[in-house]
């Protein structure tokens, strides 16, 4: 990659990278929310006898100003804690080894692998991000679908972002629940014939992208759960591959357990402030009910 033009591009770069950190949007977006969760909010108080309280919060990876202002609650709960935790924590280190594993390897190029026909709806895909085409040639298949995957920045920093700095600014020691080299073997791990599948089903959604994602920000910003759920499995009955439902486990339930380990040594601190994605928290194998399993209570907060 010419490093030369993405120094020039730094700020959109570093939010493609958190992206992929953070969450596969191009899947993850329309990904259900189990009846389970119910519609009890996305802020929880969590407690484990013989400790004190902390929160969990359910996040939605977005800049966009609906959901990036804190409300009072949020804010409120994130200032009176101790300690802030967030999936990954985000330090030079890790955007390095991010930046480095989006390329593929020299003299791998990206139509090579998909093919002229998909490579053609790539590159018109793409058109809107501003790369050319001799840096979108170097790119994975699984950076390009979760470049298309992201909904148009609105400038700032998402949601995750202003969790983590506020709590910085604060003098808050932050930690995350997960390393890089972790967070990306889930989407490097992937063979080459599962990034094509996926970013096949990304091309498809893209024309009802913008709609549902506004929609899921609204349902975001109510704090509406059950809404988030309707959505998403609307969205579903026509886009969920048998790829994506594999990816899935891979994104969610396989890592939802090595985090919900990793959390409860800060329960037991506690006072802590943790923040993941919404979709980790609800169903059998989502955070609350692993929470649970290890004694602890949620208890949702408005």
């Amino acid at each position: 990659m010419h490093l030369s033009y993405m120094d020039n591009h730094e700020s959109r770069y570093c939010n493609i990278i958190t992206c992929c950190c953070l969450m596969l949007m191009a899947v993850i977006m329309w990904q259900p929310i189990p009846a389970a969760a119910g519609n009890r909010g996305l802020l929880w108080r969590i407690h484990l006898s013989g400790h004190s309280p902390s929160y969990l919060l359910g996040t939605i990876h977005s800049a966009d100003p609906r959901v990036a202002r804190l409300s009072p609650g949020v804010a409120r709960a994130l200032d009176q804690s101790d300690h802030f935790i967030m999936e990954m924590a985000l330090d030079t280190d890790a955007f390095m080894q991010f930046g480095a594993v989006m390329l593929l390897e020299e003299g791998q190029d990206l139509e090579d692998i998909v093919g002229k026909k998909l490579y053609t709806q790539v590159v018109t895909a793409m058109a809107s991000t501003g790369l050319p085409d001799s840096v979108v040639r170097r790119l994975k298949p699984w950076v390009v679908m979760t470049m298309l995957g992201m909904p148009k920045s609105e400038g700032g920093l998402i949601l995750d972002m202003v969790l983590y700095q506020r709590a910085a600014e604060q003098g808050k020691p932050t930690s995350g629940l997960e390393t890089a080299q972790e967070q990306l073997s889930v989407f490097d791990g992937l063979s080459h014939e599962d990034q094509i599948a996926l970013l096949k089903v990304t091309l498809e959604q893209l024309p009802s992208q913008a709609g549902i994602h506004d929609q899921l920000i609204e349902a975001y910003a109510a704090n509406d759960l059950r809404r988030i759920q309707v959505l998403s499995e609307q969205n579903n009955r026509s886009s969920m591959a048998p790829v994506t439902v594999r990816f899935m486990r891979r994104l969610n339930d396989d890592r939802n357990r090595r985090m919900v380990q990793r959390m409860i040594p800060y329960l037991k601190q506690g006072n802590c402030f943790i923040a993941v994605g919404a979709l980790h928290l609800g169903g059998p194998h989502g955070i609350l009910a692993l929470l649970e399993k290890y004694g602890c209570r949620a208890e949702p907060m408005r």
